[in-house]
């Protein structure tokens, strides 16, 4: 009984994991790093994630001495429409603006040419 236990058991509770987390990442654009981390060598780590905010007279990067950063480090984690929304709102309330947009950007190698750039994966305005 131990040895079935074993023998099919624990490999349907991997699988099941892993088809959970490549679901978590498709549809929920959950990092691969989290949800069992089956994809963390397949892509560049969440902390390198960069989130933007750009209001009508500025724009900056949060960074780790932003009093926004763990929102901000939750969202690098899960950046859909509604954390990205979420993150808009808190952030616009917290510097007393009407306006913002909160943009995030991932660093991307394009082998090809072996060029570091960066693409935009999330963007949301928001005004009140």
């Amino acid at each position: 009984m131990k040895v079935l236990l074993l023998k099919y058991t624990l490999p349907a509770i991997i699988i099941a994991v892993a088809a959970f987390q490549f679901y978590q990442h498709h549809y929920h654009q959950l990092s691969r790093w989290k949800g069992g981390g089956f994809g963390m060598y397949s892509e560049v780590h969440p902390d390198r994630r960069q989130i933007w905010v750009i209001t009508r007279d500025s724009s900056f990067q949060i960074n780790n001495k932003s009093k926004l950063y763990a929102a901000a480090y939750r969202l690098k984690i899960k950046p859909n429409k509604k954390n990205t929304m979420a993150f808009a709102l808190k952030t616009a309330d917290q510097l007393n603006i009407e306006s913002i947009t909160i943009q995030i950007w991932e660093p991307f190698l394009d082998i090809s040419t072996n060029r570091l750039s960066r693409i935009q994966i999330q963007e949301v305005k928001y005004a009140n």
